[in-house]
C-alpha cells in the first residue's frame, strides 16, 4: 500500500504487546536473565538470534490462532525481528559494557580465596590479576599446610586449608 494507505501504530497494540509477552517469556526460558560474568560475544548473539526468532513464531501463531483481525503486513514481522534482533544485542552490549567497567572500578566486585598454591594456583591467581573485569577481588591464598613462603606472586598466604571456614566468614568471602 501506498503511504497514504498505512494505518497509525495504534491499531497494532495487540500485536505488539503479544510480541513483548513472547520475548519476555522466550528470554526467561533461555536464561537470557541471568548475569554471567563472560560470554563470547557470537554465543550472546546466536542466543538471542535464537530467542527472538522463537518469540516471534510465538506471535505469528498467536496472532493467528486468536484471530487478532489484525491486518498487518508480512514484512511488519520481519521487520520486528530484525529490529528485536539488533535492538537486544545493542542493548546487552551496552549493559556489558557498563558492568565491566563498574568491576573494574571496583563495585560489585566478588571476593575470593584461591585454595592451594601450586601451578594450578600460579593460573588461577594471574588469570584473576589480570582481568579485572571478571569482578573478583582476590584476598588471599590458603594452602594445605603451613607454608614458609608468605605470599604468591604477591598475594598473601592467609592460612590453611583447616582455617577456610573461619576465613570465609571473616574476610565476607
Amino acid at each position: 500500500p501506498t503511504a497514504d494507505d498505512l494505518p497509525s501504530l495504534t491499531v497494532y497494540t495487540q500485536l505488539i504487546i503479544v510480541q513483548i509477552i513472547s520475548v519476555i517469556v522466550v528470554f526467561f526460558f533461555y536464561k537470557l536473565y541471568h548475569l554471567v560474568r563472560a560470554t563470547s560475544r557470537v554465543d550472546q548473539i546466536y542466543t538471542i538470534f535464537s530467542a527472538v526468532s522463537i518469540a516471534s513464531l510465538f506471535t505469528i501463531a498467536f496472532g493467528t490462532l486468536a484471530a487478532l483481525n489484525i491486518d498487518y503486513p508480512r514484512s511488519l514481522l520481519v521487520y520486528a525481528w530484525v529490529m528485536n534482533i539488533g535492538l537486544v544485542a545493542l542493548g546487552r552490549w551496552l549493559h556489558q559494557k557498563t558492568r565491566t567497567w563498574l568491576l573494574v572500578q571496583g563495585v560489585g566486585q566478588d571476593r575470593v580465596i584461591v585454595v592451594g598454591t601450586g601451578d594450578i594456583a600460579n593460573v588461577v591467581v594471574q588469570k584473576i590479576k589480570w582481568s579485572p573485569y571478571l569482578g573478583y577481588e582476590l584476598v588471599g591464598l590458603v594452602d594445605h599446610h603451613s607454608s614458609p613462603q608468605q605470599e604468591l606472586l604477591g598475594v598473601p598466604i592467609i592460612g590453611t586449608i583447616d582455617d577456610l571456614h573461619d576465613l570465609i566468614e571473616r574476610e565476607n568471602i
